[in-house]
């Protein structure tokens, strides 16, 4: 929605914004969470390590469930999809190739399963913007979410990492230690600074979008970096306080995702 508002800006064009992304919006939110069942399916193992409180790990949803779950929600989605036009529905299929791909294989790769999800998360900003025939008005939100999805993923890869060395998971922190991954996660904190000033440097946005990052986003970003740059003083052998810490830049790095959507929502309007 916040992609065809850019592409469209200005409060006289949010009921056309709207309409045009209307259908999108629930692909997104159908896919998305049909993704999540699929992917917890994958995650039973270092789920009972890490997150015993998930449903799957509790038994009170089997995986034949929840995989029916998420074929329920694709299969609706590329209904509502089709009846949206052929630009929803590319979006919907490649979606869908990839989250599937993802929970069977792609997240054992390491980085590239992090890049995955980011560049799938952020993608919507492109198909909003596209709604409205103007693709090119999502590249720059788009390329900031990534850098920041990427963050978040790489850190909770090191928050994850007990689990998923038990379940026999590749991930980036089970290849390259919690500590690399926490490493990558502070440089890309790094990058969603620097992409997030694009719009300043471009000229593209106004003071809205800016006040709304400097006031929301930034003190978030600044937070992660130091729980980041203190875990480095850790001691190796010290695994649970370093998860500790990943987790907790995970949910600052959360935090940032709806003051970027706000951010961007002002910029709109």
């Amino acid at each position: 929605m916040v992609g065809a508002m850019l592409a469209a800006p200005g409060l006289a064009n949010l009921a056309r914004a709207a309409a045009a992304a209307r259908g999108a919006v629930f692909v997104a939110l159908l896919v998305c969470a049909g993704g999540y069942a699929l992917n917890d399916c994958f995650d039973v193992a270092s789920d009972r390590i890490v997150k015993p409180s998930r449903p799957l790990v509790g038994g009170k949803v089997g995986s034949g469930a929840a995989i029916a779950m998420a074929i329920a929600l694709w299969g609706t989605a590329g209904i509502v999809a089709e009846q949206s036009g052929p630009v929803v529905t590319i979006f919907w299929a490649a979606w869908v190739i990839l989250l599937g791909a993802y929970s069977w294989r792609i997240k054992t790769w390491g980085l590239a399963g992090n890049i995955l999800v980011s560049v799938v998360s952020s993608s919507g900003f492109l198909l909003g913007a596209a709604c409205l025939g103007r693709i090119e008005a999502g590249v720059l939100p788009a390329s900031i979410s990534i850098t920041l999805h990427l963050a978040r993923e790489t850190a909770k890869s090191a928050a994850d990492v007990r689990g998923d060395r038990e379940a026999h998971l590749r991930t980036t922190a089970v290849r390259l230690g919690a500590r690399a991954a926490l490493r990558l996660s502070l440089w890309s904190i790094a990058a969603a600074f620097a992409t997030s000033m694009l719009p300043l440097v471009l000229s593209k946005y106004g003071a809205a979008y800016f006040v709304a990052v400097a006031a929301g986003a930034y003190p978030l970003l600044a937070a992660s970096l130091r729980r980041i740059i203190l875990s480095e003083k850790m001691p190796t052998g010290d695994e649970r306080s370093r998860e500790a810490a990943a987790k907790s830049v995970a949910t600052l790095l959360k935090l940032v995702m709806p003051v970027g959507l706000l951010a961007f929502f002002l910029e709109a309007i």
